[in-house]
């Protein structure tokens, strides 16, 4: 058994891994690791709480209006729109809180 930092990072041939409050993903390799772990009643419910605020976390951000035109658009298409609307203090703000959204949602998938 050990311990992984994301779900990207568990094994192919991993028996079972479970979400843990951190984050992390506790990650059974063999058999005998398996049959050893009896889940809680409250870790069960803490998976499932933490799996409910990531895709409610998950589906504030595509309803983000700004952020779903963002998705829409090529990497020109981007470049353009900055220069184009980012013209003051206030607006690279507004933008800067734009990306930090997105990259906090895709950061927890690393």
């Amino acid at each position: 058994m050990k311990t992984v930092a994301s779900i990207r990072e568990v094994p192919n041939n991993a028996l079972r891994a479970v979400a843990q409050l951190d984050g992390s993903w506790l990650v059974y390799e063999r058999g005998d690791d398996v049959s050893q772990f009896e889940p809680t009643p409250a870790e069960i419910a803490a998976a499932k709480a933490l799996q409910d605020k990531l895709a409610a976390e998950r589906a504030d951000a595509r309803a983000y209006a700004k952020l779903k035109t963002l998705a829409g658009m090529s990497p020109a298409e981007v470049a353009t729109w900055v220069n184009t609307n980012v013209t003051t203090l206030a607006d690279a703000k507004d933008a800067i809180k734009t990306l930090a959204i997105a990259v906090g949602i895709l950061a927890r998938d690393l």
